[in-house]
């Protein structure tokens, strides 16, 4: 008697839609880059990802909520992620030092995505009416870092130089600013300038021993 074959599981539907949406994401990762946000369609995607247009509007109800999903996946996901890599670090410094590190690294393993979010952040500030759809994900990748820096310095026993979010805010803009000159010219900024200039800051004000008012 020939034993049966026992067949392989099938996808669910489940399984089969998030694969579809991994597809599209990859592929509107794809069609941004090479045609811009702009001048990047719906269609175009669709034809990347081998799918119809009735895929993409099945999982995404506009090209808005295709670079919401590319720059959540590629870029937020990887940042949130930081904190608990740098946790067996000795020291504040030397935990902020290597997170910093850990971004400009990031970026260039994916500069694809990193080019397409400075782009999307010149689209915004063109189209300030567009900003409060697509503010909350950079809000709580801002409260994840800032919740990290709180455990830090209380792990520590030092003070942080502002309050949590005004550092976080600044350190982003920090971060921004050289991943900016990072991406035009490598040569510009040394690979770990982010970090040392981060240690810097939290160095000087555990070293005074008093947290400056975060007050104007």
């Amino acid at each position: 008697m020939v034993a049966k074959t026992a067949r392989p599981d099938r996808p669910s539907r489940e399984e089969k839609k998030a694969m579809t949406r991994a597809r599209l994401v990859a592929a509107a990762a794809t069609v941004f880059a090479r045609l811009g946000f702009a001048g990047a369609s719906l269609e175009d995607i669709a034809e990347e990802a081998g799918l119809t247009k009735g895929a993409v509007y099945s999982n995404f109800e506009s090209k808005d909520d295709l670079i919401k999903a590319v720059l959540h996946d590629r870029l937020d996901e990887p940042a949130r992620a930081i904190p608990a890599l740098v946790s067996d670090e000795r020291s504040i410094e030397e935990r902020a030092a290597r997170a910093a590190q850990l971004f400009v690294r990031q970026m260039e393993q994916d500069r694809e995505a990193a080019l397409l979010d400075v782009e999307f952040s010149m689209y915004l500030a063109r189209n300030p009416e567009m900003v409060p759809r697509f503010s909350e994900g950079a809000r709580e990748l801002r409260r994840t870092m800032a919740r990290a820096m709180e455990e830090w310095a209380a792990r520590d026993g030092v003070p942080l130089p502002l309050d949590s979010d005004t550092l976080v805010t600044g350190v982003f803009a920090l971060g921004n600013g050289i991943r900016l000159a990072r991406l035009s010219d490598p040569d510009s900024a040394p690979e770990d300038l982010f970090g040392r200039m981060l240690a810097l800051i939290l160095r000087s004000s555990a070293g005074s021993g008093e947290r400056p008012s975060s007050s104007p």
